[in-house]
């Protein structure tokens, strides 16, 4: 639906039999995370059916997304005993961390913010 620029990526190829999970989480939601954390993926075509896989690289340092948001990219690889879906669905990825204090959990979003704001 947009105009393409020059030198714009306009298509991938991909081996069916490599699939991974593309995952944009943006900065304001951003936390701690380390290899081997626990992914569960809400496909668009099937939301009440989640897919398990393990998360495998964090990026160390934020990009901007196509849609224009600020976001670190994750890839995950789908668990072995998971029915594996096909290439190019959407949908939400719930990315698990490490366990927080509840006071943590509770000042969560007030703390991201003074920290975007204040550069703390």
């Amino acid at each position: 639906g947009k105009p393409v620029k020059t030198g714009e990526r306009v298509m991938l190829i991909a081996n069916p039999q490599d699939k991974e999970l593309d995952i944009q989480m943006p900065v304001s939601d951003a936390i701690s995370l380390e290899s081997g954390s626990t992914v569960k993926v809400f496909l668009n075509v099937a939301p009440l059916s989640p897919i398990k896989a393990t998360l495998r690289y964090a990026s160390y340092t934020a990009a901007e997304t196509p849609e224009g948001v600020l976001a670190y990219s994750l890839k995950a690889d789908f668990n072995k005993d998971e029915k594996v879906p096909r290439i190019g669905l959407k949908g939400t990825a719930k990315v698990y961390g490490s366990r927080v204090t509840l006071f943590y959990f509770i000042f969560w979003k007030p703390i991201s913010y003074l920290r975007r704001t204040f550069g703390i």
